[in-house]
């Protein structure tokens, strides 16, 4: 995510499009038994089950959020556009790229340009 910031951003997107806990607001802490701070998204049904979407990451260079669990590939393509917004929000990411993961948006910039823009999202 290239920062602590992008991390609690797109942790909270993910937390939003969570079917249980969507309410929650991930925030960085102190874990037992991790050396950094951590990050946790996750909510679903059965806490801990491999259908359980979820996303964590230690706060720490370089940053890496990873992600898990799901029940279908379409909960995690609402979570990355709420994700995406969220890291729009948060200043992390043109609003443009979360723009992008929007179907109904109308945005003038080009195909290449937002390419260019989503490429710094990958995780």
């Amino acid at each position: 995510m290239g920062s602590r910031e992008g991390m609690v951003a797109f942790c909270k997107g993910i937390q939003l499009a969570c079917a249980v806990g969507s309410y929650i607001r991930p925030e960085p802490g102190v874990t037992a038994g991790y050396g950094d701070e951590v990050i946790f998204a996750d909510g679903t049904f059965i806490d801990g089950s491999t259908a359980e979407l979820s996303a964590d990451g230690p706060i720490r260079p370089p940053y890496v959020v990873y992600c898990q669990g799901g029940t279908h590939w379409t909960h995690w393509a609402l979570a990355v556009e709420s994700a995406l917004v969220s890291l729009a929000e948060a200043g992390v990411v043109p609003p443009a790229a979360a723009a992008a993961g929007d179907s109904s948006s109308s945005s003038s910039s080009s195909s290449a340009e937002l390419q260019e823009e989503q490429a710094v999202l990958v995780c």
